[in-house]
């Protein structure tokens, strides 16, 4: 979406109906990439802590956070709200699920 590339600690994955794979750079894309989409089979992202593919639908996102990493905002997935509340606690930001992520980044763009 900005072009940037894709690395492996930020990925966010939309695949489509007909199998296509579209990847982004990091969540704050993702979302936007999602939203261009008019129908998707699944939303994967990488856990930032521990590096594995997590369903998106079901992470907590931190938005904001004292961390640039890619994009801004900056947009952290975590597989567990336990470790988002914990990087918080050092990082700040605010911690929000799959639907709230997506309503808040449509606020600050056009998605």
């Amino acid at each position: 979406v900005c072009g940037k590339p894709v690395r492996e600690r930020t990925t966010f994955v939309v695949e489509t109906p007909g199998g296509e794979r579209l990847q982004a750079c990091c969540p704050h894309c993702g979302f936007l990439l999602l939203g261009r989409q008019a129908e998707v089979t699944s939303v994967l992202a990488v856990d930032f802590i521990h590096g594995h593919m997590v369903n998106a639908l079901q992470a907590t996102f931190l938005i904001e956070p004292d961390l640039r990493l890619c994009c801004v905002p900056t947009v952290l997935c975590f597989a567990s709200r336990g470790d988002a509340e914990r990087f918080r606690a050092g990082f700040g930001g605010e911690l929000l699920g799959f639907d709230e992520a997506y309503r808040h980044l449509s606020g600050l763009h056009q998605l």
